[in-house]
């Protein structure tokens, strides 16, 4: 945990990103979870650095064999959980989903067009699937901040395995509530819909007080 580049509630250590490396050859094939989880963690913060990195790592880890399959999967999506989370590429295409999906999106829209603050944005969507695929379904919010500027933060909302032809439908609840470590400001704000880290569509509503 110590050698971490971003370990919390610590101060960060100027270690080379490479330089834990061999350290975590060792340690991704104990068998007790707070060790796997601890160089899953560590990966994770190398990945905000060098994904690459971290990427082909994981690759030799595959193809090494040295750690059980579902316990290596764990280590994997733990690892990677800040780059899919930003729609990586690299990332989704290394876990299977692929960049551009035979899917259609449809019926995408709102409750309603304002959102009284303290309330629940509420939206659905329906996805049909063209050929058996994968999906990392997430969304989006572009919340006004204080100078009246849009910034996104990203929510996950499903993961799915879809057979061809699969109609899924999918619906979602966010509380717009004041808490002491986010703001909310009126105004317009614009939910977007990110699939396999790609922008499908985005639609805009007021914030009111």
């Amino acid at each position: 945990e110590g050698t971490r580049p971003t370990l919390p509630w610590s101060p960060r250590i100027s270690l080379a990103p490479q330089a834990a490396l061999p350290l975590l050859d060792h340690l991704h094939a104990d068998p007790t979870r707070y060790v796997t989880r601890s160089v899953a963690n560590h990966l994770n913060d190398l990945a905000k650095i060098d994904p690459e990195l971290v990427l082909h790592r994981l690759s030799q880890w595959q193809q090494a064999g040295r750690q059980q399959p579902q316990e290596l999967d764990f280590i994997t999506r733990h690892a990677l959980r800040s780059l899919i989370k930003q729609g990586h590429p690299e990332t989704l295409r290394f876990l299977g989903y692929p960049a551009s999906p035979s899917i259609q999106i449809t019926n995408f829209g709102l409750a309603a067009d304002q959102v009284l603050l303290g309330q629940a944005l509420r939206f659905e969507l329906e996805i049909k699937a063209s050929q058996a695929t994968r999906l990392v379904v997430d969304y989006l919010i572009h919340f006004q901040n204080k100078q009246g500027k849009l910034k996104p933060k990203v929510f996950k909302l499903k993961n799915l395995d879809l057979e061809a032809g699969q109609v899924v439908k999918l619906q979602k609840q966010h509380p717009l509530r004041v808490m002491t470590t986010k703001a909310l400001y009126p105004g317009q704000h614009h939910l977007e819909l990110q699939i396999n880290g790609q922008s499908y569509a985005k639609l805009a509503f007021e914030l009111v007080t």
